[in-house]
């Protein structure tokens, strides 16, 4: 998963009830420098990120919204969840929950 796309998948987990322990700050969690996750916060994001999955739009949303050089065209915002729409996106939603599942990790 690449820069782009891990914080965006913690947002989507974040407006599915998911928030980082007490003691580690969102911002921890966004870095690539190993920074771990804990067991109980992977599972917490992988159940937020299940919850989420329901929500996202089966068909691509988010191309339509943009112009030709991938900036979005005027007045549109990409959200979340056009960001995750389409087929190859939710499998990666999939993915990512299924990795969570597993337990602790650090984000490199």
């Amino acid at each position: 998963m690449n820069m782009q796309t891990w914080p965006r998948m913690l947002e989507l987990a974040m407006e599915h009830g998911w928030e980082p322990a007490n003691d580690v700050d969102f911002g921890f969690y966004e870095l690539n420098e190993g920074n771990r996750v804990s067991a109980k916060d992977a599972r917490n994001l992988a159940a937020a990120l299940e919850r989420a999955y329901e929500f996202l739009p089966k068909r691509e949303t988010m191309l339509p919204k943009l112009k030709k050089n991938g900036e979005p065209n005027r007045g549109e915002k990409i959200t979340v969840y056009d960001f995750f729409s389409g087929r190859e996106a939710r499998a990666l939603v999939k993915k990512c929950t299924a990795f969570c599942r597993k337990g602790a990790f650090e984000i490199w």
